[in-house]
């Protein structure tokens, strides 16, 4: 059973506003997703049947957020399959009904790990928002406007309420007719702001269509080592009191992490760096830079010793997987109580050494899993 099916594709345009991953990803015909495609056929057909069709569902039907979590599953198992170890999915455990993704065994049978799968990403509330979005762009990009005229559009708030896009798209036509090149307005709409500026071009232009030129949402902040670190507070002790190592695959499914995925999981693991004042003896202040409200180092103290290693990874799909910055890393824990086996996964990461936190190197997962060495693959 496979993914995507054998099947003629020739679209070649890009993904549309709202689209979902699948849908594109099925529909694309560019030589990049034929490769993608088949890369992703190929590791589902080494999972059990019943997990290809239960994987398969997830891929087609389910949100983004789940394609992504999925796609994430796939890779971490072909990982480890190609190391030579052994697979089992979703294990039984000892007093729980809850089961992990996986278990890893050696050839012989040992039990390695237990390793489970998580992502974050945008809440349920905001994608039925960025949904709304997307269909009020729809809206306004099928604006009858001057010939050549293009729009930029800006979202500055919105509602959990559509607006009345016919009359919005009816006011943005009037503005158009008589307003003049760059100019900028702002339309207010049942609680919605929409920033638009026009673009005139030649009048002998066709009129224009797909009248967006340009468009950008709503800012926000963005905080990548909380997400980690409520991800991973999620699953910690999700399976109880495990009696081997347990390692924990975060996915970002939302782009939250935007200063540095090393950074950025540093700051999740051993705490924000806070500067404390301190009176010596004499008197003199001392100022020192130090760690605090970590998920593996909380209050100076070792914590959540049962989770061994965490796997990142910071971008959802394999694209950036031989991006130096933005490549899967792991975390070692020092203090964990089932220390994670050495060499089980060889990935790039940080360990203990010397009592210092180190980047150490390793093999990245574009290379265990056998991806070209240009990659991603040059579009045609």
């Amino acid at each position: 059973m496979t993914i995507f099916a054998d099947k003629l594709r020739t679209r070649r345009d890009l993904m549309r506003d709202g689209e979902s991953a699948f849908a594109f990803f099925d529909s694309c015909g560019r030589q990049p997703f034929q490769i993608f495609r088949s890369l992703v056929n190929e590791w589902a057909t080494e999972l059990p049947s019943l997990e290809q069709t239960e994987i398969k569902q997830r891929m087609r039907k389910g949100s983004d957020q789940q394609f992504y979590a999925a796609l994430a599953e796939l890779i971490v198992h072909t990982m480890f399959v190609r190391l030579g170890h052994r697979v089992e999915l979703h294990p039984k455990i000892d007093g729980t009904t809850r089961r992990p993704d996986f278990l890893v065994r050696g050839v012989d049978g040992e039990v390695l790990a237990y390793v489970e799968v998580t992502t974050f990403g945008p809440t349920s509330e905001d994608v039925s928002k960025t949904k709304r979005a997307a269909e009020v762009r729809a809206a306004i990009t099928k604006a009858k406007l001057p010939p050549g005229c293009r729009l930029g559009y800006s979202l500055r708030g919105a509602t959990v309420r559509m607006p009345r896009v016919t009359s919005l798209v009816a006011d943005i036509e009037r503005w158009a007719r008589d307003a003049a090149d760059m100019s900028e307005q702002v339309f207010h709409r049942d609680g919605w702001s929409i920033e638009l500026s026009l673009f005139r071009g030649s009048d002998d232009e066709v009129p224009s269509t797909g009248v967006i030129a340009a468009w950008g949402g709503e800012v926000r902040w963005v905080s990548g080592a909380k997400e980690i670190r409520d991800a991973l507070k999620t699953k910690a002790t999700r399976y109880g009191a495990l009696t081997a190592p347990y390692m924990v695959t975060v996915v970002d499914c939302k782009d939250e992490i935007a200063s540095g995925p090393r950074r950025e999981l540093t700051e999740a693991l051993l705490g924000d760096e806070v500067v404390e004042d301190h009176l010596s003896a004499s008197g003199a202040v001392r100022t020192y830079l130090v760690r605090q409200g970590g998920f593996w180092f909380k209050g100076r103290k070792p914590a959540h010793a049962n989770v061994s290693a965490v796997l990142l990874l910071p971008r959802a799909g394999i694209w950036d997987l031989r991006d130096p910055g933005w490549e899967p890393f792991m975390a070692v824990n020092p203090w964990a109580v089932h220390p994670f086996p050495a060499g089980l996964l060889p990935l790039p990461g940080f360990a203990a050494r010397d009592d210092k936190w180190t980047f150490v190197e390793g093999t990245s997962v574009a290379d265990i899993l056998g991806l070209p060495l240009e990659w991603p693959p040059r579009r045609d």
